[in-house]
């Protein structure tokens, strides 16, 4: 096959902020959001599609690259949701508080 495979170093912090995103995601409605805690967006498709886009905005995320981000929330689906949401899931976008598009997300 004609394929290169990429090798991808995984962060110091990796752990620690899915393990963030993970909370949010079990955080229940009635429950406080924590000081510093992400923000955790999912657009479901309409039927018949099942797709979902996610959207994940923090602080934490400046100076990580959007490859990482992405990554990281998508592992953090997984752990949290199961396999079944990830295959589901076809936009995924770690933003910071500075991103044009969290804007638009969080006055929506």
């Amino acid at each position: 096959m004609a394929i290169f495979e990429l090798k991808t170093p995984r962060l110091k912090n990796e752990v620690a902020l899915k393990n963030g995103i993970i909370a949010e995601i079990k955080r229940a409605e009635d429950a406080a959001r924590s000081s510093g805690a992400p923000l955790v967006f999912r657009q479901k498709g309409r039927p018949p599609d099942s797709y979902s886009h996610w959207y994940v905005i923090w602080a934490k995320f400046k100076g990580v690259a959007n490859e990482d981000r992405c990554r990281i929330i998508m592992d953090a689906i997984e752990e949290s949701l199961g396999h079944r949401e990830v295959v589901s899931t076809s936009i995924v976008m770690g933003l910071t508080p500075d991103d044009p598009l969290a804007h638009e997300l969080v006055s929506a």
